[in-house]
């Protein structure tokens, strides 16, 4: 599978929420693709993209047409797009989303399955481990984003069949393409997993150092002074998670072809973590 099949002219990070108040936490960092490289142009909460205040499943309703609506971009995710194989009873990863709202139906009853089938232990899948991700799809910290985020998003995406969600389907020029990242995993992978969220002195130092470290790295070409100063400012770190994931989304683009093939048979049902 060549780059080229999968080639886009945007890039979009999003920090993904599955709060009461998405509109708010959910923050989305826009890149353009020029000469080889990635320029981070915008940054701002999905908030900013609606015309009034939203309740949550409106305002996924709002990311899933974000992405729809763009043919031409690639979308990087922070959610877990998938459970440990063991927990999966269909054949293939579409037919588990497909059948995800009928077998859950609520964050807190996926929660307890989860936990009632492994003996309460929270298991993580083959990517989960190998990319170092903090939590199990279905930890008390994150559980809420990966119903919502199945629920609400990729649902409807692969019941519409209205993207290609990588690598479990196959790409397609014509419609926007969705990778699961973890800004988290990118960090450490990168030696740049730093405190970042907080509001003091040092904080606010190591959000600076991590954006400078993007671009000598060369993750990110430029990034628009605006853009840097909403991130650096940020306190909660939501801004800058946007921004990681974005990177995050650009390298898997470009790599895409070069996952490790003789284990795709597991990502292909559980997910794959681009970092």
């Amino acid at each position: 599978m060549h780059i080229n099949s999968i080639s886009k002219s945007n890039i979009y990070g999003i920090d993904f929420s599955g709060a009461k108040h998405a509109c708010k936490k959910i923050w989305i960092s826009k890149g353009t693709i020029d000469n080889n490289s990635l320029h981070i142009n915008e940054c701002r909460p999905l908030s900013d993209h609606t015309k009034n205040p939203l309740q949550r499943d409106q305002c996924l309703a709002a990311l899933k047409s974000l992405i729809t609506s763009n043919s031409h971009a690639a979308f990087g995710l922070d959610f877990p797009f998938g459970l440990p194989e063991t927990l999966i009873n269909e054949d293939n990863w579409e037919e588990f989303i497909l059948k995800f709202p009928e077998q859950y139906s609520s964050p807190d009853q996926f929660r307890q399955t989860c936990r009632n089938a492994t003996d309460n232990k929270e298991l993580k899948r083959l990517t989960d481990n190998q990319s170092r991700a903090p939590f199990s799809p279905y930890n008390l910290r994150i559980y809420r984003q990966t119903y919502f985020g199945i629920h609400d998003v990729l649902y409807p995406l692969v019941m519409d069949r209205s993207a290609c969600i990588l690598p479990m389907q196959h790409p397609d020029k014509e419609k926007p393409c969705v990778f699961e990242i973890c800004p988290a995993s990118t960090l450490k992978h990168e030696g740049l997993y730093y405190k970042y969220k907080g509001n003091t002195g040092a904080h606010k130092r190591s959000r600076t150092r991590i954006l400078d470290c993007l671009v000598e790295k060369e993750l990110i070409d430029t990034i628009s002074s605006k853009v840097r100063t909403m991130a650096i400012e940020d306190t909660q770190g939501d801004a800058l998670d946007s921004i990681i994931a974005a990177a995050a989304t650009y390298r898997a683009l470009l790599s895409y072809n070069n996952y490790n093939t003789e284990v795709c048979d597991v990502y292909e049902i559980e997910g794959y973590i681009f970092i």
